[in-house]
């Protein structure tokens, strides 16, 4: 049996020359013939159906032993979780190694907790107990495992004006970005329907509202956008007013030559204008039509077919 014929039928060609021998097919088999038969099975014959049987059969044995072994292991961590929990409240040191990981595990994220709540915090029972037993104490901070950014370990309340310290330079950032913001948009001035271009410029787009911080703008957006017309809230230092040199935009019923979001020079014939933007049709080598929306950088300079 030829390798292709018995890729299409999906059974290795061993299994698949011992069953016609046994069946007493003697013919050569044709890849038309397996197109068929994969695509009408009750029309194959018995020594194929019984292969594919067989096969069946051994992937679903297959996923069952594979979904044992996975209850298993789910049933094997549930009781190492539960015997070093119990350990853990029962004050023990001993632990296996797969128990000591999860002991690692939940010290550290105690001790996480711990940093944020600061020295002045309490840890609960639990999380007092898993930190005793690694080696920490909750209430001597250079014990800790984990620190604030910064914070060189000495000092009782360190950890907790580093992290005050952070939260103040966060917010003083954060302020500062608001006010930048709203000094770009008002050197900017930006108002609706003002064409614009965004995306470090290969993006045109148009004005469609101006918000407190930000520029509402209407443009053609891109592959997770499925390259259709959307609104979106940009940061004003990423919008600016489009060139006086952009190219204008083109007419309905215009033949035009465009390159596609695929990045094809195609030719094409323009079916709805909006501004900067507009909407083509144009014929694929398969001889299909497809449209999209395209903003005036996607005019060829090549000009009109």
């Amino acid at each position: 049996m030829p390798v292709v014929v018995s890729q299409r039928l999906g059974v290795p060609v061993a299994d698949a020359a011992h069953a016609m021998r046994a069946a007493g097919v003697t013919g050569p088999l044709t890849v038309r013939q397996a197109k068929e038969w994969a695509g009408d099975p009750a029309s194959a014959p018995e020594w194929l159906s019984g292969l594919w049987g067989e096969r069946m059969a051994r992937a679903a044995q297959q996923e069952y032993h594979r979904e044992q072994q996975r209850e298993q292991h789910a049933v094997r961590e549930l009781a190492v979780e539960q015997s070093a929990l119990a350990k853990v409240k029962a004050g023990k040191r001993r632990f296996t190694d797969d128990e000591w990981l999860l002991v690692e595990d939940w010290a550290f994220r105690a001790a996480k907790d711990l940093v944020r709540g600061g020295p002045g915090g309490e840890a609960s029972d639990s999380d007092y107990q898993v930190l005793r037993i690694v080696g920490v104490d909750p209430d001597d901070h250079a014990t800790w495992p984990v620190h604030a950014g910064g914070c060189d370990c000495e000092g009782a309340l360190h950890c907790a004006e580093r992290i005050e310290q952070v939260r103040a330079q966060r917010r003083a950032d954060a302020l500062t970005e608001s006010v930048a913001r709203e000094a770009a948009l008002r050197e900017a001035g930006f108002s609706p329907g003002l064409v614009v271009t965004t995306w470090d410029g290969h993006r045109v787009g148009v004005v469609v509202k101006v918000n407190k911080v930000s520029v509402k703008v209407l443009f053609v957006g891109g592959q997770q956008d499925q390259y259709a017309l959307v609104e979106k809230n940009l940061d004003p230092c990423r919008v600016h007013p489009a060139p006086e040199s952009l190219a204008p935009p083109p007419f309905p019923d215009e033949e035009v030559v465009i390159r596609d979001h695929g990045g094809h020079i195609r030719s094409a014939r323009v079916t709805e204008v909006d501004g900067p933007l507009f909407e083509a049709a144009y014929s694929l080598k398969s001889g299909r039509w497809r449209s999209a929306w395209f903003d005036v950088l996607a005019l060829h300079p090549g000009g009109a077919s």
